[in-house]
């Protein structure tokens, strides 16, 4: 059997869109959303978990941030579609004007949601 890895992925979930590892470019090509909100500085990396997406989500200065990492696994097939599961992660991260050590308690929070999708292979 020849498989190849996939480079196209539609995620669905808290996360939805595409992620295609290597554009006409070369280069990854991103179109993902949090909710209503397009993730404009996504970057995507290879991770011992699979891929990995990094974005930053929308935060209040002076009382937190808050940031995205989507996993999802590297999927190899022969031709067809094949069907994923994976992760998102929203960490939320306290902050204080004066620095962290101004704010009681655990500094992040951590949100936990499943992600699915189909991996496939798309010729450029």
């Amino acid at each position: 059997m020849d498989l190849t890895v996939a480079n196209h992925y539609v995620v669905n979930g808290i996360v939805t869109g595409t992620i295609d590892t290597a554009g006409i470019t070369g280069n990854p090509v991103l179109s993902l959303r949090f909710g209503d909100d397009e993730l404009r500085d996504a970057r995507l990396s290879d991770a011992v978990a699979g891929l990995r997406v990094i974005a930053s989500l929308a935060g209040v200065p002076d009382l937190f941030e808050r940031h995205l990492t989507l996993f999802v696994p590297v999927v190899n097939t022969a031709s067809e579609t094949v069907p994923f599961v994976g992760l998102a992660m929203v960490t939320t991260t306290r902050t204080s004007i004066g620095g962290p050590r101004l704010v009681d308690g655990p500094l992040q929070r951590y949100e936990i949601h499943p992600v699915g999708g189909i991996a496939s292979v798309m010729e450029s």
